[in-house]
């Protein structure tokens, strides 16, 4: 029930995106879209407290494939707020693309 629940907010939040999930996953893959690379993104997302994985924290190896996507987890945060909160964040980094652009070291 819970996860059902979040995954209502993430279809709220960024159903307008390209995601990959499955209804009992607790976590999705959001393809981040150009000019985006899936570590920017991360550091991005960081920089406003939000945490998200990048995808070469799942390759197996050094592949030469990309496919800008981030890993994010719908159950981390303890409540629906905060989870709610998390992904109006990513929306609006997704929907800043100049943002990419800047140093988020």
């Amino acid at each position: 029930t819970e996860i059902a629940a979040r995954h209502a907010l993430v279809r709220q939040h960024l159903g307008s995106f390209e995601l990959e999930t499955a209804p009992d996953a607790p976590f999705l893959w959001l393809k981040v879209p150009e000019p985006w690379l899936s570590g920017t993104f991360k550091a991005a997302a960081a920089s406003a407290n939000v945490l998200v994985d990048d995808e070469d924290e799942f390759k197996t190896g050094r592949s030469g494939k990309v496919s800008h996507r981030v890993r994010i987890g719908i159950t981390n945060p303890l409540t629906r707020e905060e989870t709610s909160e998390g992904l109006r964040i990513v929306r609006n980094i997704m929907e800043d693309s100049s943002a990419c652009y800047d140093s988020f070291e």
